[in-house]
């Protein structure tokens, strides 16, 4: 195949953005943030707490955002079209709306071969629950399997998140999440 040299020119420049991303966001940041959680063994400010963990979870967003355009920029510079896997997942209307932008293709692979495996069309609704708490806690296993094996961390967020989407979805009101937007 003939080299294509514009798929090259932006696969340069995303994958570019994604190290910036990582290198001058994520890392200094997560270097920052660890080293509090690190010896957080004595009693800290409420505010400092806070700040931490907002930093934190900045970092995470801009790690994961920074791999994601990487990945995308080398398969442009190959004439590889890789599908979007982050779509700000900070600025999701509702919970639900949240898991849609993260992970994506994680998410599409999970609904596909976990959810719809369990859940049956037609059944009642307390299978949903079921199929989406089965879902999360799959889900929970892929992101904490090492961490879990080196601390004995338990898959908790999954499963909280598996129990609030059925729940919001059932109440009509999709879980509002804290938004800046208007």
């Amino acid at each position: 195949q003939q080299v294509n040299w514009d798929n090259v020119a932006r696969g340069i420049f995303v994958f570019t953005i994604g190290v910036a991303k990582k290198v001058l966001l994520a890392d200094p940041l997560t270097t920052n943030a660890q080293s509090f959680f690190d010896v957080v063994s004595s009693p800290v400010s409420a505010v400092s707490a806070w700040w931490y963990s907002i930093e934190y979870t900045v970092s995470y967003y801009f790690d994961l955002s920074g791999y994601a355009d990487m990945a995308i920029g080398i398969g442009l510079m190959f004439n590889v079209i890789i599908p979007e896997n982050f779509n700000s997942p900070y600025k999701a209307r509702n919970f639900q709306d949240y898991w849609q932008r993260w992970h994506i293709t994680l998410s599409r692979f999970l609904g596909a071969y976990i959810f719809r495996s369990v859940y049956r069309h037609g059944s009642k609704w307390r299978n949903y629950y079921i199929a989406t708490m089965v879902t999360f806690l799959v889900s929970g296993f892929w992101h904490l399997r090492k961490r879990a094996r080196e601390q004995n961390v338990p898959a908790i967020f999954p499963v909280i998140s598996g129990r609030i989407i059925p729940a919001s979805t059932c109440a009509g009101t999709a879980m509002p999440m804290l938004s800046l937007q208007r």
